[in-house]
């Protein structure tokens, strides 16, 4: 997949994928400096049979952010049809594809530092652990996709 892309994922993110590729997480929130109860609801999958998966989501991604100096791909989804991506151009960030807008908004500076920000809005914020928030729904041999 990676070679598809045309990216090397950090390692932080492909530990996640191997384990969780394609789950759906239990409604859980985070915020940018400009936006407050952003929500994500599930990490995009690496297998092509499947509908949505990540080139999916990257070739939509790709048609709406034109003329860039970057290399933007989505990597989680959320219902309302709002992404989060990596950002790898000089630097690799996590950013926020807020379809309303038309624009991406700085996250975090990798996956980890992202997965720390998420919160339970239910549970007054509490950083949640990476893990616990998160349902394996299929399984893959990561070989065949990374």
């Amino acid at each position: 997949m990676e070679s598809m892309l045309g990216v090397k994922f950090p390692s932080d993110f492909r530990n996640i994928v191997i384990d969780y590729n394609g789950s759906e997480t239990n409604k859980i929130n985070f915020d940018t400096k400009s936006d407050k109860g952003n929500i994500i609801n599930y990490l995009l999958s690496f297998n092509l049979r499947d509908d949505g998966n990540i080139l999916d989501a990257n070739d939509f991604i790709s048609s709406k952010l034109t003329g860039r100096n970057d290399t933007i791909i989505p990597i989680m989804g959320s219902y309302d049809g709002t992404y989060i991506c990596y950002s790898f151009g000089s630097s690799v960030s996590i950013q926020y594809y807020n379809r309303l807008n038309n624009e991406l908004i700085y996250v975090a500076d990798s996956f980890t530092s992202f997965i720390n920000l998420l919160y339970d809005e239910e549970k007054n914020k509490e950083n949640m652990n990476k893990l616990a928030n998160i349902k394996p729904l299929i399984s893959f041999n990561k070989s065949d996709y990374l």
